[in-house]
């Protein structure tokens, strides 16, 4: 079931990841061409790769998460005997849910607000809150990512396994 869960988030965050990212060097290479080669700039391009941005970045956390890509300073971890390095571990596992959480909880109270205010682009008139549904989701996937791939596997070990 473990690996299950992981294979759907990793087809989503992939997914999304890889459209985002392919859409965004296109556009913007579109928008290069439209306002230096014929003098006519993309009034909607800068909307849109702000929209990108915050979906690839979302969902690319999701990913590094799941593959222990993000940057982590650990020089006095490795010098904790196993007990203080696991007790450590375990305060910073509950530290990056309790932030997360907190992501996903004021993402959603924040798309509300902007769905609420009826707020939109200026160009394209997309609601704010469909932009922004990316960071709820996002970090919701990051805490799933965090969870099926770092933590049930750690807590599954036994002390001895050190």
């Amino acid at each position: 079931m473990l690996s299950t869960a992981l294979a759907l988030i990793r087809a989503i965050d992939l997914t999304v990841s890889y459209i985002s990212t392919i859409a965004l060097v296109l556009i913007t290479v579109l928008g290069v061409i439209m306002r230096y080669s014929l003098g006519a700039p993309l009034t909607w391009l800068e909307e849109v790769q702000m929209i990108l941005i915050v979906w690839l970045v979302m969902f690319g956390g999701s990913v590094a998460f799941r593959e222990f890509a993000h940057v982590a300073i650990d020089a006095i971890c490795e010098m904790l005997p196993p007990t203080a390095r696991r007790i450590l571990d375990n305060v910073v596992a509950l530290v990056v849910l309790a932030v997360l959480g907190l992501v996903v909880w004021t993402g959603f109270a924040f798309i509300q607000f902007q769905f609420g205010a009826n707020r939109t682009t200026d160009v394209l008139h997309i609601p704010y809150g469909i932009a922004y549904l990316a960071v709820p989701i996002g970090a919701s996937l990051m805490m799933l990512s965090f969870v099926c791939s770092d933590l049930l596997p750690r807590l599954a070990r036994l002390p001895s396994d050190d």
